[in-house]
C-alpha cells in the first residue's frame, strides 16, 4: 500500500485536539470552549482521519467524504445552549443532506442518482422545518419530493425501464416547477388572508419568478467557459497516454487532436488524418481510418440537467474521443 502522508498531519490534528481539550478545562476559557468540546473533537477527528486516508492511494477517493462527515458531526453534537433547539435539528439535517448529496459524484452512476436525490430531499426537508422559514415550507417540501422522485426516475431510465432520458435532461426544471407550485400554495393563502388587495400581484409575481428561475438555470447551470476549462483539465490527465510520433508532421497534429478531444471540432483532425493517411495507405484504408471520427456525435445536453451530471457525461464522452484518437494513431503506425 503506497503511502504519501505529510508528517505534519500526525502532529497538527492531534495537537489541535489536545489544545481544545486543555482549553475546555482552563478556568479563563472553560466557559467559551467546553460547550464546543465534543463537537470540535469530532470535527478535528474526522479531518485527521480524512487527511490520513488521503495519503493512501486505495483510500484517497473517500478522504473527502470523511472530512465532510466532520461538519455533520460538528453540527449534530452542538449543545442546545449554543444552538437553540428550533435550529439544532434543521441545521444538523441540512448538513447531513448536503453531505449525502456530495457523495453522489464519487459513486457508480446508477447508485449516485438515488443518493443525490435522498441528500437533496433531506436538505430541503430540513429547511422546511425551520420556524423562521415556515411560510415557505411547502415550497421546500414540493421541490424535495420532486427531486427525489425525479432522481429515482433517472435511475429507471438508465436501467431501461423508462425509455429515453427526458427526466435526466430536465431535472432542474422539474425541481423549479415543483418549488414554484409549493411557493404559490404557501404565499397565496397568506396574502389572501392578510393582504387581499395584493393577491393579483402575488399571482403575477410568482409567474415572473418561475420565468426568472428558468432563465437563471439556462444561464448559470453550467456555462460554456466553465465546461471547456473542465474538459481541458480532464484532457491533461489523458494527454500523456496518447502516443504521438516524434516527427514534425505529427507535432502539427497535437492542436488538431486537442480541438477534437476538448472542443469536439472534427475538421482539423479529419484533415490531418486524410492528408497523412493518404501517403501511407490506400483510399479504402483512409476511409476506414476517418470513419469513426467523422461519424462521432452525441446527444445535446439539456440546460436543465444538473451540473454534476453534465460533468460526468462530458467526462465519459471525452474519454470516448480519446479512445477514437488512440485507435486512429495506432492505425497510422
Amino acid at each position: 500500500m503506497e503511502r504519501k502522508i505529510d508528517v505534519g498531519t500526525f502532529i497538527t490534528y492531534p495537537l489541535l485536539m489536545g489544545v481544545v481539550y486543555l482549553l475546555s478545562g482552563y478556568s479563563l476559557t472553560e466557559a467559551y470552549v467546553k460547550p464546543f468540546l465534543l463537537s470540535m473533537e469530532a470535527f478535528l477527528g474526522a479531518l485527521f482521519a480524512g487527511a490520513v486516508m488521503e495519503g493512501f492511494e486505495e483510500t484517497k477517493r473517500v478522504s473527502g467524504p470523511v472530512k465532510g462527515l466532520g461538519v455533520v458531526l460538528f453540527t449534530y453534537l452542538l449543545p442546545e445552549e449554543v444552538l437553540p433547539f428550533s435550529l439544532h435539528d434543521p441545521l444538523a439535517f441540512l448538513a447531513l443532506g448536503v453531505w449525502v448529496a456530495s457523495l453522489a459524484p464519487k459513486l457508480p452512476l446508477r447508485a449516485s442518482f438515488v443518493v443525490r436525490g435522498v441528500g437533496v430531499f433531506t436538505a430541503l426537508y430540513a429547511l422546511s422545518t425551520v420556524e423562521q422559514l415556515a411560510l415557505f415550507a411547502d415550497a421546500f417540501i414540493y421541490a424535495g419530493i420532486a427531486v427525489l422522485v425525479a432522481y429515482t426516475a433517472v435511475t429507471l431510465e438508465h436501467e431501461g425501464i423508462i425509455p429515453g432520458h427526458f427526466v435526466e435532461r430536465n431535472l432542474v426544471a422539474i425541481a423549479l416547477v415543483a418549488g414554484t407550485v409549493g411557493l404559490y400554495l404557501d404565499v397565496r393563502p397568506y396574502a389572501k388572508e392578510n393582504f387581499p388587495e395584493l393577491v393579483f400581484y402575488v399571482d403575477w409575481g410568482l409567474l415572473a419568478l418561475a420565468v426568472i428561475l428558468a432563465a437563471l438555470a439556462l444561464y448559470a447551470n453550467f456555462s460554456k467557459e466553465n465546461l471547456e476549462n473542465y474538459l481541458v483539465g480532464e484532457w491533461r490527465k489523458h494527454e500523456s497516454s496518447v502516443q504521438i510520433r516524434a516527427d514534425e508532421e505529427f507535432e502539427t497534429a497535437k492542436k488538431a487532436i486537442e480541438d477534437f478531444v476538448v472542443r469536439k471540432k472534427k475538421a482539423p483532425l479529419l484533415t490531418f488524418l486524410t492528408l497523412y493517411g493518404g501517403r501511407v495507405m490506400g483510399r479504402e484504408a483512409v476511409l476506414e481510418l476517418i470513419e469513426p471520427i467523422a461519424e462521432y456525435g452525441e446527444e445535446p445536453i439539456s440546460p436543465f440537467t444538473p451540473g454534476w451530471l453534465k460533468r460526468r457525461h462530458e467526462k465519459a464522452m471525452l474519454e470516448k474521443r480519446v479512445k477514437l484518437v488512440e485507435e486512429a494513431l495506432r492505425k497510422l503506425e
